[in-house]
């Protein structure tokens, strides 16, 4: 009877030991697979997040600028640095206003912000995002979208108009063309949640207000990592834009590619971590496993069976075994990968976020690069052909050498030494 038939036949005899250790290999096999796959997304993650923030930098508004300031050389500067190097550039416009509905006892500050910035930023995509699935057209002047909350706080409907003050002094009156639901992100900035304190309306109607429009925050994406640095650079050297703006990296992506690294040593940490302890407490079952099969291997001896036969039978057993447990083992990765993944991005944003300042930014540029952010990261995640085969033959190698470890000792004592020590 050769080596495989034995293993077999061993194998189907001792059901209930089989079990436990296919159970055991399958633990452990699963476990070192999900710490490779889930280091294998965060390396990926890394690399675009590196490279969109080698690419990009966001220039913000330090402080509300006196009427003399503001000038348009702001905005032809911002221009010509988009079309020099390239850039692909999202304008936030915002303007003071100060707001009284009808129903209101005294007026309200208020900021109106361009339609324009989250149509680039793909907010609008988000699910339920406007509550009366009405967007603004560019040619529309005087139509706004306001909150849900200061729709239900003034009982407004689409359809009914209010009366503004600009931070010029000039009045207008808006109307409201639809409703918008307030999205908070899961972060610590208590400015996150005044998202119902902004109005949406068009640049055309911005225009109307205040010709001369100020840019809040502006997002700039180069092609190159060159080009952004160069770019940067130029506004930089611009006096008049350096004493009103903050030109810098995205201090958001920053915090994030923190966040993953320090995930990524984790992972590493506990990927040895397991395989070691794994090793001890196989090497630990199948020395059980093999002391209780001594006066086997004492009757393979004595019937002229060599060492090799021998260790190759409870080496193919194992492999077997192993074989079986990371079939399995691969399946129950590929279910468990994308929750557990999006469960760790999740507490990675929100600890970047919490940590992260960006104080400058307005709170719908806050959550526009959250939710950017987050899509950016949460690509489709799968096992890879990679993965799969680095898993399966770390379980075989865990697997071998600890049958190795397990039964080396017994095959040096001759069957003599072993009946002795059965009796």
């Amino acid at each position: 009877m050769n080596a495989i038939t034995r293993s077999i036949l061993y194998l189907k005899r001792h059901y209930i030991k089989t079990t436990i250790l296919t159970g055991l290999l399958l633990l452990v096999t699963v476990s070192l697979s999900l710490l490779l796959s889930l280091n294998t997304a965060i390396n990926r993650d890394i690399k675009t997040l590196s490279d969109r923030q080698s690419k990009r930098f966001i220039v913000t508004k330090i402080d509300a600028p006196s009427e003399s300031t503001i000038s348009p050389s702001h905005h032809s500067a911002f221009q010509k640095v988009s079309s020099r190097y390239h850039l692909k550039a999202t304008h936030l416009i915002a303007e003071e206003i100060t707001a009284k509905p009808q129903n209101a006892t005294k007026a309200r500050p208020y900021r109106l912000i361009n339609q324009n910035f989250l149509e680039k930023m793909h907010l609008f995509n988000k699910k339920q995002f406007l509550v009366s699935n009405v967007r603004l057209n560019n040619s529309d002047s005087g139509k706004v979208l306001v909150s849900q909350g200061f729709a239900q706080q003034y009982g407004l409907k689409a359809g009914a108009s209010f009366a503004i003050e600009a931070s010029n002094g000039s009045k207008h009156t808006l109307t409201v063309a639809g409703i918008f639901k307030v999205i908070k992100s899961p972060i610590a900035n208590k400015e996150s949640d005044t998202l119902d304190n902004n109005i949406i309306a068009t640049q055309k109607t911005l225009a109307k207000i205040h010709s001369d429009k100020n840019y809040h925050t502006s997002y700039y994406e180069a092609k190159t990592k060159a080009a952004a640095s160069k770019a940067q650079a130029y506004l930089e050297n611009q006096e008049s834009i350096a004493k009103m703006y903050q030109i810098k990296k995205d201090a958001s992506i920053q915090a994030q590619l923190k966040g993953l690294r320090s995930q990524q040593k984790l992972f590493t940490l506990m990927f040895w971590g397991t395989f070691l302890l794994s090793a001890l407490v196989l090497a630990f079952f199948l020395n059980l496993w093999m002391k209780s099969r001594q006066l086997e291997i004492g009757i393979l001896q004595s019937i002229g069976k060599s060492r090799g036969d021998i260790l190759l039978q409870y080496i193919l057993e194992i492999v077997i075994l192993a074989s079986v447990a990371s079939l399995v083992a691969m399946l129950v990765t590929a279910l468990l990968l994308p929750s557990m993944r999006d469960n760790l991005i999740r507490d990675i944003l929100k600890v970047s976020y919490e940590t992260t300042d960006n104080g400058e930014l307005m709170p719908v540029a806050f959550l526009a690069n959250y939710l950017n952010l987050k899509q950016l990261s949460l690509h489709t995640i799968s096992l890879t052909f990679a993965d799969i085969s680095y898993s399966i033959l770390t379980a075989l190698a865990l697997s071998v050498s600890s049958v190795l470890l397990a039964c080396l000792s017994l095959l040096n004592y001759p069957p003599k030494k072993i009946f002795a020590m059965m009796s």
